[in-house]
């Protein structure tokens, strides 16, 4: 578990110095003061690693005391890492806070805000001191149970490093997804009042027509008596030349009245 924690609790912090780095590498103390750091970073998680695999010997004796090995002290051991991490945290909050007052074109607002970003960092510390406390009272004739709380805050430090880590990256994604949801909102109000300008209108619409002859309401008679000058666009039939028939839309109602007129010829 402690080789776990050191390599976790390493990688987070090399991703926070990192991020320094990529905003504040230009400045060329602090870029020394950085790479420093990290030389201190890792130096210390190789010691935890080689701590937790020298501390007895035979390596057997961390769990079997009928080895008759021997080991160093398990609350020295933890008390010295303790300190030191929360050094190495402190470290890394003071870091870039002078630069950050240090910027120019934002507002004294922006600053108070990225200084609150970066200071969160506090808490990893705050965790580091309650692990120390806990080792500090640790009980070896009761190992299974003082280990548990020691675990617990051990597992929780890293995580909090890594929260911390992605602070400061995170005021774009919340503006991103806060502006979706306004977009989103403008569009579900916009769709709301084109409906209820829709259930205003009545369901059925009278439909209009340029054509006279599709108009259902007032029917009308048409007497169409036609001559041998027949209209050329009219149908005319082929046995009577007297007869025209008129082409109408469709969906009319036509009403006709035809008369035939004869005359006698006397022989």
């Amino acid at each position: 578990m402690t080789c776990v924690w050191a390599a976790a609790n390493t990688s987070v912090k090399l991703s926070i110095l990192h991020f320094y780095l990529t905003i504040f590498g230009l400045v060329t103390i602090f870029r020394y003061a950085t790479y420093a750091v990290i030389a201190l970073v890792l130096s210390f998680g190789v010691g935890i690693i080689l701590e937790a695999f020298l501390n007895c010997r035979p390596f057997a004796e961390n769990w079997d005391p009928l080895l008759h090995g021997t080991c160093g002290s398990f609350i020295t051991s933890f008390l010295a890492d303790g300190i030191i991490n929360i050094v190495i945290d402190l470290t890394i909050v003071v870091l870039p806070m002078r630069l950050v007052w240090r910027l120019q074109n934002i507002s004294q607002r922006r600053k108070i805000a990225l200084t609150i970003v970066f200071a969160l960092g506090i808490l990893v510390c705050v965790i580091s001191i309650v692990r120390v406390v806990i080792a500090a009272q640790f009980n070896m004739n009761d190992f299974t149970y003082d280990i548990a709380k020691a675990s617990i805050v051990t597992v929780l430090e890293p995580c909090m490093g890594l929260i911390a880590a992605c602070l400061p990256m995170s005021p774009p994604v919340f503006k991103r997804i806060l502006r979706g949801k306004d977009s989103r909102n403008y569009v579900s109000s916009n769709v709301a009042r084109l409906r209820s300008k829709d259930s205003k209108k009545p369901a059925f619409l009278k439909i209009e027509d340029q054509h006279s002859h599709t108009d259902l309401e007032e029917p009308r008679i048409y007497n169409d008596i036609t001559g041998p000058n027949s209209n050329p666009d009219s149908l005319v039939d082929d046995q009577n030349t007297n007869t025209k028939l008129e082409m109408y839309p469709q969906s009319t109602i036509k009403i006709t009245q035809d008369w035939e007129v004869r005359s006698d010829e006397a022989v």
